[in-house]
């Protein structure tokens, strides 16, 4: 089902009349941005009450597999959704980096191994480069390493600038990439993405889905949900954000986080 990137909304019918047509199917959602609302301080996001209840009636339809994948680690993922929501979840966290299935521990993907040492050393450097510059906040994860700007004022525009080009001399040294994401630079290790969700995820429940049953519902809203839109290119990709659909690999949009509950609670009843 692969058609022009078109309003998702606009098409619920014949997406919910499609996605019942199969015996299952997974959605694959980012949290920042799609779920959430961004906020200036990362740490300070909620989710709102209408999305946890849209989340609640999805966990409970057995027909759906939700898996949630984000920059965050897993144990923030967690935390925010509650022990309620997480529990009936499959976890993604630090772009693939680390996968927790429902019942199950976070595994630390292999591809990500031979970066750790590199991103705590890198982590370090930066710190202690800059501590004291004002509205940078630095959070730190296992698997990856990230300074979001987004309280920095504009006077600080050189150190933003500083930062990036510090980080892009670590890409040329070390086995990681940087990602430009919105108001955050992030060190994350060279061959990790969010495609890893769903290879993960098709290893996990080949033997108990037969083929052609089942089909994968991406969503998210930034570049580096690209990955999974690329890896599920036969399956149904949503892009958050009528504003950033140039060169996506998306097949639909939906304009913002309201719609994207919107469109969720929608497809919470297929049966």
């Amino acid at each position: 089902m692969k058609l022009a990137c078109r309003n998702a909304l606009e098409n619920i019918n014949s997406l919910i009349e499609y996605l019942g047509s199969f015996d299952k199917f997974f959605i694959f959602s980012d949290f920042d941005g799609t779920l959430v609302r961004f906020k200036k301080n990362p740490y300070e996001v909620r989710l709102s009450k209408k999305a946890f209840y849209v989340l609640q009636k999805i966990s409970k339809n057995s027909k759906i597999i939700t898996g949630i994948v984000s920059g965050r680690k897993i144990s923030d993922l967690e935390f925010f959704l509650g022990n309620h929501l997480s529990k009936h979840f499959d976890l993604f966290g630090c772009h693939g980096s680390e996968i927790k299935f429902k019942n199950m521990d976070i595994e630390i993907v292999a591809e990500s191994l031979e970066s750790i040492e590199s991103i705590k050393l890198i982590q370090d450097i930066i710190e202690k480069k800059f501590i004291n510059t004002p509205g940078f906040i630095f959070e730190k994860k296992e698997n990856s390493f990230a300074v979001n700007y987004r309280n920095a004022l504009n006077s600080e525009k050189k150190k933003i600038e500083d930062l990036k080009d510090a980080f892009l001399e670590f890409e040329k040294k070390y086995p990681v990439k940087l990602l430009d994401l919105k108001k955050v630079f992030e060190i994350v290790p060279r061959n990790i993405n969010k495609s890893f969700a769903i290879k993960a995820t098709v290893k996990k429940y080949y033997k108990t889905l037969k083929e052609d049953s089942y089909i994968f519902l991406c969503i998210g809203d930034d570049i580096t949900d690209e990955n999974l839109f690329i890896e599920n290119i036969n399956g149904i990709n949503v892009k958050v954000g009528a504003d950033s659909l140039n060169g996506t690999n998306a097949n639909f949009f939906l304009n913002n986080i309201n719609e994207v509950i919107i469109f969720l609670n929608k497809i919470s009843c297929i049966n």
